[in-house]
Order: C-alpha cells, then sequence, then structure tokens
C-alpha cells in the first residue's frame, strides 16, 4: 500500500516536473484527492490501519510509513525549495511548510468523506486557494500609498 502511493507520487512528480512550485503543489493537492478517491478500499484500510493498527503488525506498519512519508517529504520538500528559489513562495523554513502541507493533505482526506464530490471539490478549491495565498510570496508594493 505505500509502496503503491510512493510510486503514484513518483510518477505525479516525473510528470509536473517542468511546471512552476505553485502548480506543481495544488497538482498534489488535486490529484491525491483523485487517487484516494478512485481506491476507496485502500484509502478506508489505510486510515483504518493506521489508526488501530493490528498489534503484531503495529511496528512493522509504522516503519512502512515511516518510510513512505520520508520519499514524500524528500518529494515536497523539494518543491518548497525550488519555490522559494524562483521567488514564488515566501522565504520559511521547509521544515514548516512540511508540516503544513501534510496537515492539508490529512485534511483533505478526512472532508472528502463527509461531503458529495461536488460541494467537497468547490470546498478544495478554497482549500488550496487559501493555503497558497498564505505561503505565497507578497506582492511588492507600487506606488504612493498616499
Amino acid at each position: 500500500m505505500a509502496m503503491d502511493y510512493f510510486h503514484f507520487m513518483s510518477r505525479l512528480h516525473d510528470q509536473i516536473r517542468e511546471e512552476p512550485a505553485e502548480r506543481k503543489l495544488k497538482e498534489i493537492i488535486y490529484q491525491s484527492y483523485r487517487y484516494r478517491a478512485d481506491r476507496p478500499e485502500l484509502t478506508a484500510f489505510y486510515k483504518r490501519a493506521v489508526q488501530f493498527p493490528p498489534p503484531f503488525l503495529e511496528t512493522r506498519m509504522h516503519g512502512e510509513i515511516a518510510r513512505m512519508e520520508q520519499r514524500s517529504s524528500a518529494l515536497y520538500e523539494a518543491v518548497f525549495r525550488e519555490g522559494i528559489q524562483d521567488g514564488s513562495i515566501a522565504a520559511r523554513d521547509t521544515k514548516d511548510l512540511l508540516a503544513s502541507f501534510y496537515c492539508l493533505l490529512d485534511g483533505i482526506s478526512m472532508q472528502m468523506f463527509f461531503y458529495d464530490t461536488e460541494t467537497f471539490l468547490r470546498r478544495l478549491d478554497s482549500i488550496w486557494f487559501i493555503f497558497w495565498e498564505g505561503i505565497k510570496r507578497p506582492e511588492p508594493l507600487r506606488g504612493n500609498l498616499f
């Protein structure tokens, strides 16, 4: 399960390699949702297994999840560094950006179960907009303020 998701993320990363950081992050958000929506049984199993792992598999599962997160984090942090370097993302610690990105992904994976697809996608557009507004580099002020 972890390897399937990582392979999905690797393919996605290859597909969006030439896109600007904003587009990459947005595609990761939307395609991650699509991945989960297209695999409801796998998604439900993952949530259940993470929250209530069988005791005899708990250590192994935590190790697999940690390895998956390390691999995904490397991809996400590379996008954040790229955005900071090209000036599209405000200069912030990539660990902080990563933590907020994971909260966004995790929140989306829960929210998708509460709403019909149309409502959820409208919410997802709003969620993405607010997230991007929070991490993008502010536009410089122009002209006279007075």
